[in-house]
């Protein structure tokens, strides 16, 4: 059995939403794909602050409907593909930087370091 839910999981990982209008196809069409991405972009960038915001993955990891029989790499590849297509790579915002806290018991561990720190 080939896998022919492909414009549908790729537009779900970047919308989080199952577009089950999008109907089955034998392979990737990367140009209706594109098509659909580009007249949403306001929509996915929507989606993909709102996640990083509530701590979610973005890409939208796959359904279980959506997962049965797909190709993980091919998955992988056409997603990252899309997304680069769209520049829609790396972070919206910038994490925070680790910072200890500022007090005497940290200060001391953080002094009584092994030497090769």
């Amino acid at each position: 059995m080939s896998y022919r839910l492909w414009h549908r999981v790729v537009v779900h990982a970047l919308l989080g939403e199952d577009r089950t209008e999008l109907g089955e196809q034998d392979q990737l069409d990367p140009v209706a794909v594109d098509a659909l991405i580009g007249a949403e972009r306001e929509r996915v960038l929507q989606v993909w602050h709102e996640r990083l915001a509530a701590g979610l993955a973005w890409p939208v990891p796959p359904t279980p409907e959506l997962s049965t029989g797909l190709p993980w790499a091919q998955y992988a590849t056409a997603v990252h593909r899309t997304r680069v297509r769209h520049d829609l790579q790396g972070a919206p915002a910038r994490a925070r930087a680790f910072r200890p806290p500022d007090d005497p018991q940290t200060r001391h561990l953080m002094a009584d370091r092994p030497p090769h720190w």
